[in-house]
């Protein structure tokens, strides 16, 4: 698969381009500059199916402010990791500067270029033309990534030049874990991110909020594969006053729901509030297996880090349990603890719950603490074995399940995570009404409910 670097000065459609070639809205898209910010990777679909493609921020505007120098070196990272490079122009403001400036820096990386004017909706820009031309790419491929015009020249285009670097031989691999690193503004993830995978692969800052986009970053670690995945900082929606924040905190809730992981990273220092029991909840509640990372673990005394335990374990109280790691992102200290719980976490949430066992734990349950009585009526528990997955689910058979509370289901729920090991793994219970009013109630004794068949069998009409 070839992989094509989308680059060029801010606002000229970058990330619409990305979206319509990988056929998705993973980019956020908007008319305020900057707002793509670390490289997005997706894979062309129809027309763009066998190239891969990152989305860049714009470079050539504003440089020195430290904000734009991150964004710029992002864009030269794409540059030197792509096969080849999309020089995304503006067809309707023209030929600027800028433009001419990043030409000489695409001209020096030695990269194929195909350049691409956007923003020509239903028209052919002639009087442009020769402006563009002057760059020394060539004529360039015109097209309106708001309204599709012009991709099927752009996909031919594409087909010529690109080079096929992937062999039909590669191995193929097992499908990654996918993680997400949730938390609020300057919690660390972005940090957190980078420290992982060895290398500056998204942007930090000080300043709250950088991480815009939700980035997704392959790295390969404990002889597994894993997908990182860095989100937004996630804070109440009443604190929030940009619509493009909503957006990006919007992405950060849909990341959770994809994951099949979730770590919430805590700035230690702080303490857990609100918003991190929120976030929590959320993972609990769509059944993503939850790793605490108390971050900023460095440099604080013996009593704060027991201050920060115990507040994580009150304020996570409603859990039925969960697993938290002590880390220092800036300095990589607790990394390898951190991976040993996520592998845990991963070889739970997809472990097998025999039948035989569930119903040995349920027998063991129904007989150390019955059922209440609901108006003189007990819920009978007569059988249970295993559901789906994400969450964990165990599903129980019975008659007059609905009368079971919420304390006993939590019983219930604690006696199975507890018998399975499952830690931070979320199990859901399922209960169904059996349809037949004699199967054998979990923790009788079966002759005392087979000489109750008998008798009924034989009673006089």
């Amino acid at each position: 698969m070839a992989l094509w670097a989308i680059v060029g000065r801010p606002n000229v459609g970058k990330s619409t381009l990305f979206n319509r070639l990988v056929r998705s809205s993973q980019a956020l898209v908007s008319a305020e500059p900057h707002l793509t910010r670390d490289r997005l990777y997706g894979t062309g679909r129809g027309a763009f199916s066998g190239h891969g493609f990152i989305d860049t921020g714009g470079v050539g505007e504003r440089e020195g402010l430290p904000l734009e120098d991150a964004i710029g070196r992002q864009s030269r990272e794409a540059v030197r990791e792509a096969d080849g490079v999309l020089w995304v122009v503006d067809s309707q403001s023209g030929l600027t500067g800028a433009d001419e400036e990043l030409g000489e820096t695409l001209r020096r990386a030695g990269k194929p270029v195909l350049l691409v004017a956007n923003k020509s909706e239903g028209r052919i820009w002639a009087d442009r033309d020769f402006d563009f031309t002057r760059l020394g790419m060539g004529s360039p491929v015109w097209v309106s990534a708001r309204k599709g015009d012009g991709l099927a020249t752009l996909a031919l285009a594409l087909a010529n030049p690109a080079p096929d670097l992937v062999s039909a031989s590669d191995p193929v691999l097992e499908p990654p874990v996918r993680v997400a690193l949730i938390g609020r503004p300057n919690a660390g993830k972005s940090t957190l991110l980078n420290q992982l995978v060895g290398a500056d692969r998204v942007l930090t800052s000080e300043d709250p909020g950088t991480t815009r986009d939700t980035v997704e970053v392959a790295m390969g670690r404990q002889d597994r594969s894993w997908l990182l995945v860095d989100t937004a900082g996630i804070r109440s929606r009443t604190r929030i006053r940009d619509p493009r924040d909503r957006l990006a905190i919007a992405r950060s809730l849909q990341a959770i729901g994809r994951a099949d992981l979730v770590t919430l990273v805590v700035d230690a220092r702080v303490g857990g509030v609100d918003d991190d029991a929120r976030l929590a909840k959320v993972a609990y509640e769509t059944g993503r297996p939850l790793v605490i990372a108390l971050n900023k673990w460095e440099g604080l005394s013996r009593t704060e880090k027991t201050r920060a335990r115990r507040g994580m374990e009150s304020l996570l109280a409603f859990l039925p349990a969960f697993d938290w790691v002590p880390v220092s992102a800036l300095h990589g200290s607790g990394l390898g603890d951190l991976l040993k719980a996520w592998i845990r976490l991963s070889d739970r949430a997809r472990m097998p719950l025999p039948t035989p066992i569930i119903n040995r734990i349920l027998v063991d349950a129904v007989r150390e603490k019955p059922p209440p009585l609901v108006r003189r009526v007990r819920p009978k528990l007569r059988y249970g074995h295993a559901g789906g997955r994400m969450p964990l689910t165990v599903v129980i058979h019975g008659t007059r399940l609905s009368l079971l509370g919420a304390d006993y289901e939590r019983y219930l729920v604690k006696r199975f995570a507890t018998a399975f090991d499952l830690g931070g793994v979320p199990l859901k219970l399922e209960f169904r009404e059996s349809a037949g009013h004699h199967a054998h109630p979990v923790g009788a004794p079966r002759g005392a409910a087979t000489r109750a068949r008998n008798r009924n069998r034989h009673a006089p009409a």
